[in-house]
């Protein structure tokens, strides 16, 4: 009968792994930790490998987020507050989720959020204009706009509709 316990990775192969890990797609520091435990690989060497990959370049928090938060708006249009959100859980420090969310402003255009609007009111099944504005102000939120925004810009919609 065979053990199901992870197989162990020292202290080199994980490193090596880890590096062939970061050099395909940019990576947070929270998901290679939680790369390497499920590797079983041990604690004290956890933060060993992710020292030495943030020193030899392969981690860097601002380089990842700032490419997850522009490929987030521009190819999944998420606003601002579910891009924080994401980040956050990934374990990037606040810091550098503001200073990212500053650099990418104009990814969050009105023009973009008015067409994603207008694509989903047209296969929003509704019996009232209220109940079509509520559905549409619920489907801006859930993509990461606040609620003022979210109202203000389903008003507009519907406005000039």
């Amino acid at each position: 009968m065979e053990s199901s316990t992870p197989k162990k990775f020292d202290f080199k192969k994980a490193l090596g792994r880890a590096q062939a890990l970061c050099s395909r797609q940019e990576k947070s520091p929270g998901d290679i930790r939680t790369k390497l435990q499920s590797w079983g690989a041990e604690p004290s060497d956890i933060s060993k490998i992710i020292e030495s990959l943030t020193t030899d370049g392969f981690l860097n928090e601002e380089r990842f987020a700032r490419s997850y938060a522009n490929d987030k708006a521009r190819f999944n249009r998420w606003g601002p507050v579910k891009i924080r959100m994401m980040l956050a859980a990934k374990g990037i420090s606040n810091d550098v989720i503001n200073e990212t969310l500053e650099g990418i402003t104009d990814s969050f255009s009105t023009e973009q959020l008015q067409h994603l609007i207008a694509q989903k009111a047209k296969t929003t099944k509704h019996n009232t204009v209220m109940e079509l504005k509520m559905k549409l102000v619920r489907f801006v939120v859930s993509r990461g706009y606040n609620t003022s925004t979210a109202f203000k810009e389903v008003d507009k919609f519907l406005s000039s509709k």
